[in-house]
């Protein structure tokens, strides 16, 4: 068994956070793996055989276990593009090439942000009444322009970032052959995603895009991959 997990999660573990395994707390591990035990996985598999494996049946199936889900026709930016959409059909605005580079509050509300223009280098104001955050929480702590309370500051500055890395290869043909009963275009491997387990190579996990979707894809001839890598 400890073989086993060395083999299948170690290597791999290590290599998408940047951190030996024997430093990651259980705490941590059993919040990439939440509501997932032995158990669950072994009434999944016997709940499979009865059941259909469609997008809409897991809907309340663990994250972990779900075999089958939904895909935009053209990526996950097409998830975005829609919502951009929706937006400006519904008078709203959107201004690209601006970075925050302040933030403005009073009484513990935030009243406004500053924003520089990449391309012209213009500083502007801008005020609202509700503000939401994507940015990386080291960087909208640092943007507040009042005083934050030490501690808060202190967590901030010490959280690591992981980054992560696609390199797209092109390819006329894969050697490895579909093997399986499962039929695809071209009789291509049926694999979304192969995690690369081996610690002597950086790549972590392989994608095949063809597989996420055909149109991903403009001749479906050709193989489009993607080699993953993790850094800081």
């Amino acid at each position: 068994m400890l073989n086993c997990i060395r083999h299948f999660f170690k290597n791999y573990t290590e290599k998408v956070w940047g951190v030996q395994c024997n430093q990651i707390t259980a705490e941590w591990g059993s919040q990439r793996i939440k509501g997932l035990s032995i158990t669950s996985a072994i009434l999944h598999t016997f709940k499979k055989r009865f059941t259909s494996d469609s997008p809409i049946s897991q809907m309340n199936v663990e994250t972990s276990l779900i075999g089958q889900f939904m895909y935009p026709k053209h990526g996950p930016c097409q998830l975005w593009e829609e919502v951009a959409k929706l937006i400006i059909e519904n008078g709203g605005e959107i201004h690209k090439e601006k970075m925050v580079v302040g933030i403005k509050s009073k009484k513990n509300r935030l009243n406004a942000i500053k924003v520089l223009d990449e391309s012209t280098g213009e500083l502007k104001k801008i005020g609202g009444d509700y503000f939401f955050s994507s940015m990386p929480v080291k960087d909208l702590i640092n943007a507040f322009e009042e005083k934050i309370p030490c501690d808060v500051s202190e967590v901030a500055q010490g959280l690591i970032y992981r980054d992560f890395i696609t390199v797209g290869l092109l390819l006329n043909e894969l050697k490895i052959k579909n093997e399986t009963e499962i039929s695809t275009i071209n009789d291509l491997i049926p694999d979304n995603w192969i995690y690369i387990q081996e610690r002597d190579v950086k790549i972590g996990r392989l994608q095949i895009f063809n597989n996420w979707s055909p149109y991903l894809v403009k001749d479906d001839s050709k193989v489009w991959i993607g080699i993953e890598y993790f850094c800081n």
